[in-house]
């Protein structure tokens, strides 16, 4: 699953985001990479997250640290100390021409 959001008060929080995807893993069965695209976003700071939903049950699961057991990404290559980045560390601009970014899952 693949999520965009356009706050710091929208980030994280799925039904707040701007637009996501969510693509089945049958689709990409073998695949290394696989590409998502937003079309007709206005100008603005964007972030992205993105998380491997293993099990299909629409939720990232966590251990009890509340750290993923499945694979996750944030565009930026974003971290964060103790829990998930902050917005201003994953976003990046979007001004009229078209950008790629490149999210790295990370895996336990």
């Amino acid at each position: 699953q693949v999520a965009l959001f356009d706050s710091e008060s929208s980030f994280l929080d799925r039904s707040k985001m701007r637009a996501g995807h969510r693509i089945r893993a049958d689709a990409i069965a073998g695949e290394k990479r696989v590409l998502v695209s937003f079309h007709n976003l206005a100008p603005g700071s964007y972030a992205v997250s993105a998380f491997h939903d293993e099990n299909s049950n629409s939720e990232t699961d966590k251990n009890m640290l509340g750290i993923p057991k499945e694979g996750y990404g944030f565009s930026n290559a974003a971290t964060g100390r103790m829990g998930p980045p902050s917005f201003q560390d994953a976003a990046f601009e979007v001004e009229s021409e078209p950008l790629r970014i490149k999210i790295e899952m990370k895996y336990p």
